[in-house]
């Protein structure tokens, strides 16, 4: 299943460019139009320190800009980032791993897995299960950051967080998949050259688009300047968007979504009381035997699916997502995303999320076929 933490966007929103306004000289006016045609100010350094399973880890964090220049030192764009840096880790540089951050979209800042994931400091949630506080909001240390084995880069790609072409510059030419590959990528290397990480182990982490930019920045690194990673952690992985398109022709959604929604549905007891009794691994296991063994084989039959395994189907569907089997019926027994997340808690005249199915909302109109 996919968890981000969107609904914490407003929580998000506020501390980071409250802190962000802090520390760097930008204004908020400055992210809206194309940078100043200058070379950014200096990064602001500060100092702290963490307890991490009862280690203290003493750290240095970096916020600024990374000028972006062609062959003839023509001042492109600035690249915002965050690093964090342990400074007592006990390891020597050479060996220390530093591993770059960053969110996809396209179109999105690192700062999901930035103040939502895995960086010495994160957005303080009302609960352990993640739901917004309300105002003032805070931002605490993480018993959970990544700082305890590795340092942490993240990046906000061009026209994402405070990272803006130059004036003048047509931004386009930061836009597409190679455009995003040879900007992120050439801030890699300035960062590695520019902090002497050159033989440090260097590893990638991605997240939604951010999985597909991850494995394109290994080829791209490799290839132009033979930087070999030492890892990729993909998050919310999509390398395959034929798998994600709910489109006419093509069914392979519908059976990588199922164990998803046969999960979604568990943890709203909609489901029997024999798949209620699961563990999510052990519910997994069973829905992926049915979706790429009998469903996966009515599917691939389309209208000449006979009337019996069509039947079985149905009840399937519903033994698995507890949708009703009229409704499976009228939905050509494909049920797409944004149905199932107002399907499923229909009854209850609410909907689930569409990053993070444990979370549930009132929708607008209980009536409507998606979720408003």
């Amino acid at each position: 299943m996919k968890f981000i933490y969107s609904t914490l966007a407003i929580v998000f929103a506020t501390v980071l460019c409250a802190n962000a306004q802090k520390s760097v000289s930008v204004t908020v006016k400055d992210t809206l139009i194309a940078a100043k045609d200058t070379v950014p100010d200096k990064p602001v350094v500060t100092y702290h320190t963490i307890n991490i399973g009862g280690k203290s880890i003493s750290y240095k964090a970096t916020a600024g800009y990374m000028p972006m220049s062609d062959a003839d030192n023509k001042l492109l764009a600035k690249i915002f980032y965050v690093a964090y840096t342990a400074t007592n880790s006990g390891q020597e540089k050479e060996k220390r791993p530093v591993t770059f951050v960053f969110n996809g979209g396209p179109g999105s800042a690192s700062i999901w897995l930035h103040m939502g994931g895995f960086s010495p400091v994160r957005v303080k949630y009302a609960n352990d299960k993640g739901d917004a506080p309300g105002a003032p909001y805070e931002y605490e240390q993480n018993p959970y950051t990544w700082l305890g084995f590795t340092d942490l880069v993240y990046i906000d790609p061009v026209s994402t967080g405070y990272s803006r072409a130059y004036k003048g510059v047509n931004v386009n030419e930061f836009h597409g998949y190679n455009e995003d590959l040879a900007s992120v990528g050439d801030f890699i290397r300035l960062y590695i050259t520019k902090n002497e990480r050159w033989v440090s182990p260097k590893f990638i982490a991605g997240e939604s688009y951010g999985t597909t930019r991850a494995a394109g920045l290994s080829g791209y690194l490799a290839d132009r300047y033979n930087i070999y990673l030492n890892g990729i952690t993909l998050i919310s992985s999509v390398l395959n968007f034929q798998l994600i398109d709910f489109k006419n022709g093509n069914d392979m959604p519908y059976i990588y979504f199922l164990p998803t929604y046969a999960n979604t549905a568990q943890y709203y007891h909609k489901l029997a009381p024999e798949l209620q009794s699961l563990s999510n691994a052990d519910l997994t296991k069973k829905t992926e035997v049915f979706a790429n063994g009998t469903y996966s084989y009515f599917l691939s039959l389309g209208d000449q699916a006979p009337a019996d395994l069509k039947s079985r189907v149905i009840d399937s569907l519903n033994y698995f997502t507890g949708i009703p089997k009229s409704y499976i019926k009228q939905a050509n027994e494909r049920i797409t995303d944004f149905r199932f997340f107002k399907e499923v808690l229909r009854d209850e005249g609410k909907i689930v999320g569409r990053y993070d199915s444990r979370f549930s909302g009132e929708d607008l109109d209980d009536a409507g076929e998606n979720p408003t």
